[in-house]
């Protein structure tokens, strides 16, 4: 028998699992309060996060790559290296996102193909894409110096500077900020203090040598203002940070007057 018949039996407690696999219900504090966990973060996506240690890494590199540049005339090697980043950026950034949506909007139903069949068909599908993207480049590489070819080197330079944007993140925006702050002294060092920077990116064309392919060239009547690859990528790095604290925040990067998101007042 029940030693205090005035007591009233606990319930027993629910064996169905919590729908919600977020909730965390603490015992210790009110049993009608329960507390939420945020949902995990997946990282993991391909990206490479820059450090402290990776942005003071890249300043020396760019430094001693604008010098190298500055006293051996290297600029056929960084076509090369150029013209193979470019054809890899039109193909992840152009190309394929193309054959894409014309494959998920064809008029073609289904086709019914043998497993053999079906491989050697993505086969060919990616040897075309991979020899639309090379020919881009392969062009640039035979039309360089010509009137017209900054049409296209713009166009790669675009298309490199948002494959690289796409693949690298800054970690916090102390490094952006680190990182943004030592291109500014580089470019100050480089640009107005040497000329170093100037003679890299214009070439001399008394001597027939062309300029860096990493500029984007806008013509004039006396010939090209360029703009470096680099003062595009670096401020895009913390504008492309912001704009995923917006999106983690879940405010609209083009909202109201009274509540501009960071990535608007950046840009």
């Amino acid at each position: 028998p029940d030693p205090n018949p005035n007591s009233t039996p606990e319930p027993e407690p629910d064996p169905s699992p919590d729908p919600n696999p977020n909730t965390n219900p603490n015992p210790n504090a009110n049993p009608n309060v329960v507390v939420v966990r945020p949902p995990r973060r997946h990282d993991d996506d391909g990206r490479v996060t820059l450090r402290a240690l990776h942005a003071l890494f890249f300043l020396f590199a760019a430094s001693a790559l604008l010098l190298l540049l500055y006293f051996f005339d290297l600029r056929r090697e960084l076509g090369i290296l150029f013209a193979v980043g470019a054809a890899a950026a039109v193909y992840a950034m152009v190309v394929d996102p193309i054959a894409l949506f014309l494959a998920q909007r064809s008029c073609f139903g289904p086709l019914n193909l043998s497993p053999c069949a079906r491989r050697s068909l993505g086969v060919a599908a990616e040897a075309l894409k991979l020899a639309v993207s090379g020919a881009a480049s392969a062009l640039w590489w035979l039309r360089q110096g010509g009137n017209e070819s900054f049409l296209l080197q713009d166009f790669l330079g675009l298309c490199l500077c948002s494959f690289v944007l796409a693949l690298i993140e800054v970690g916090n925006l102390a490094v952006a900020v680190g990182l943004l702050s030592g291109a500014f002294v580089y470019d100050a060092a480089f640009t107005y203090l040497t000329p170093v920077m100037v003679a890299v990116a214009a070439g001399d064309a008394s001597r027939g040598k062309l300029g860096v392919p990493t500029v984007f060239k806008l013509p004039r009547s006396y010939g090209y203002d360029v703009l470096g690859f680099g003062d595009v990528v670096i401020p895009g790095l913390l504008i492309a940070y912001l704009r995923r604290w917006d999106v983690r925040q879940r405010r609209k990067a083009f909202g109201g007057l009274g509540t501009l998101s960071p990535t608007l007042t950046l840009t």
